[in-house]
């Protein structure tokens, strides 16, 4: 799970005068940015709010996207399945660089609501990802379900 949020902290954590030159550092390039960031920093009961408000403020935008990510990975954490699904089913989330996450994640949260074929689909989406980034994590986990 940290791997799969450690995007929204490249997004969330600004860039340091002086950082070492192998570090990623990230500057908002436009508002939809700029408050996703700022939400992302917020605690959980205050992000959950604020990512709400960057979705429905930048629709159709990848800050849409990955706001609606963070909101469902923060649910899946919390143990709230049911309430993850819509987040990480959305639309925008696939206007992001990591829509293959966002089905892992779904995936996830399908087993864990009892629908395994549902959430088979979802893992195999999430291995034919670019590059297979998630490929050995996710096929065994269809296959299994498939079984």
């Amino acid at each position: 799970m940290l791997a799969s949020l450690a995007f929204v902290l490249v997004v969330a954590a600004p860039a340091t005068a002086g950082m070492p030159s192998w570090r990623l550092g990230a500057e908002p390039r436009d508002t939809a940015e700029s408050a996703l960031s700022d939400a992302a920093r917020r605690d959980e009961k205050a992000s959950a709010k604020a990512l709400d408000a960057v979705s429905r403020q930048f629709p159709g935008t990848a800050a849409s996207g990955l706001a609606h990510l963070l909101a469902g990975l923060r649910l899946l954490d919390e143990g709230r399945p049911a309430d993850a699904v819509p987040h990480l089913a959305h639309a925008d989330v696939q206007l992001t660089l990591v829509p293959d996450h966002a089905l892992f994640a779904l995936g996830r949260a399908q087993e864990a609501l009892g629908q395994p074929d549902a959430a088979a689909r979802a893992y195999l989406g999430a291995g034919a990802g670019p590059g297979g980034a998630l490929a050995c994590a996710t096929l065994p986990k269809a296959a299994a379900l498939f079984a």
